[in-house]
């Protein structure tokens, strides 16, 4: 049904991300979820970024494009290709800092395995919230920035 929604319209993002989940392979579904990806772009048109940005999940086409790179932004992570799952879900959060996906949640523990401790300290920020992983992420950013510190200390 996936590849027949795509002969209707193959701007169906949706479509390529059902393509993705049952893709038999890692690459195949890295090349589904890009191809969603590109074909959100199309449907939304150029206009639709920067109108929507800091606000585009609130509409509702925006969702199946948000889709898709959440799936792609994952598919790059489980191949190893870190900078680039990190790049896309900066941009998400970046298009939707509500985060309705919870981005920040996958984010965070990237951030942190690359040694991005300055995008860490500003995510933390943007995203203040009372969580465990928060949490370990200000203690262990405390350490990394001033070492066995009182401020470190504290945050642990």
């Amino acid at each position: 049904m996936a590849r027949q929604a795509i002969e209707i319209c193959a701007d169906c993002a949706d479509a390529y991300v059902i393509l993705a989940e049952q893709a038999g392979t890692r690459e195949a579904e890295r090349d589904n979820y890009a191809k969603g990806v590109a074909a959100g772009e199309r449907a939304l048109g150029t206009d639709a970024f920067p109108e929507h940005a800091g606000h585009f999940w609130g509409v509702t086409s925006t969702r199946p494009y948000m889709r898709a790179r959440f799936g792609l932004a994952q598919c790059l992570e489980q191949m190893g290709r870190l900078d680039e799952a990190v790049d896309h879900y900066q941009e998400m959060l970046r298009l939707n800092p509500n985060d309705n996906q919870g981005v920040r949640h996958v984010l965070m523990p990237r951030l942190l395995q690359l040694g991005r401790d300055v995008e860490a300290a500003r995510l933390l920020k943007e995203s203040d919230e009372q969580s465990a992983n928060w949490t370990y992420a200000r203690a262990l950013l405390a350490f990394r920035l001033s070492g066995r510190s009182a401020a470190a200390r504290s945050q642990l």
